[in-house]
């Protein structure tokens, strides 16, 4: 949408960023029609970033007053105080990109000012790692998980390169004797929706693999979700659960 002079002049980042991050708002529309599809989870915490964030710092600020010189020094100082992790605050300046980026395209400011405010550096914490032969014990058999479930889906997962959303989405109908049909993906608060970036594939399995995700639907009965949760068979297994169940298991082998 082209602006006028004195709108583009005097237009806030507050007025710009109202509803931007709604799935029906041209941003999500236009990066779906270029096969760039964004999650409505990923939706919501870029408006949570926006509204809890952006806004109350830069939200009275006219577009064009915005520079990097600015926002630089507010990174800097939002470190320093530590009252946020350096990997929320490169969110935050990404969230700000974006949305400065689409200022750029709708031709309400000519250059985006975010493109050159440095990110801070994140400290990752060290992680301990299962060997091999440890994963090989792991997957070896069911003995090190409370529940055959969740054997069965770390087999699938490292033999079929799944992600979690996907395993969690996966239909008794998906699962056929020489392949498994990934058609879904599971959104947490969404429910189903397409596989990411559009991936809907068909993945070769072997006979083992299909053996044991065949005693998982003999043994719970399942009626359309293959691993279903406690909240009921048209619900999957949490996230949580599954993290938890795994962590677990690898400590029982690792001791």
């Amino acid at each position: 949408m082209k602006s006028d002079h004195k709108t583009r002049e005097d237009i806030t980042l507050s007025t710009y960023a109202a509803g931007f991050w709604k799935p029906d708002a041209p941003f999500a529309v236009d990066r779906a029609a270029h096969g760039r599809a964004v999650s409505n989870g990923y939706l919501d915490v870029a408006e949570s970033y926006t509204r809890v964030h952006l806004l109350p710092t830069w939200g009275a600020w006219k577009l064009r007053d915005l520079t990097a010189k600015r926002l630089d020094a507010w990174v800097i100082n939002l470190h320093r105080r530590g009252e946020l992790a350096p990997a929320t605050i490169n969110k935050l300046i990404q969230a700000l990109r974006t949305i400065l980026e689409r200022a750029v395209e709708d031709d309400w400011i000519s250059e985006n000012p975010a493109e050159r405010v440095r990110t801070i550096r994140a400290q990752r914490p060290s992680r301990s790692i299962l060997t091999p032969s440890e994963v090989l014990t792991l997957l070896a058999g069911p003995e090190p998980w409370d529940d055959y479930r969740h054997y069965a889906i770390n087999v699938l997962a490292a033999a079929t390169g799944l992600r979690m959303g996907e395993v969690r989405a996966l239909l008794v109908d998906n699962v056929k004797p020489d392949h498994i049909e990934v058609r879904r993906s599971w959104e947490e608060g969404y429910g189903p929706r397409q596989p990411k970036a559009e991936s809907a594939r068909d993945i070769p399995i072997a006979a083992k693999v299909y053996g044991i995700l065949s005693r998982v639907i003999r043994e719970t009965t399942p009626i359309s979700l293959l691993f279903y949760g406690q909240d009921g068979k048209d619900c999957p297994m949490s996230k949580s659960s599954l993290l938890l169940e795994s962590q677990v298991a690898g400590d029982a082998i690792s001791q």
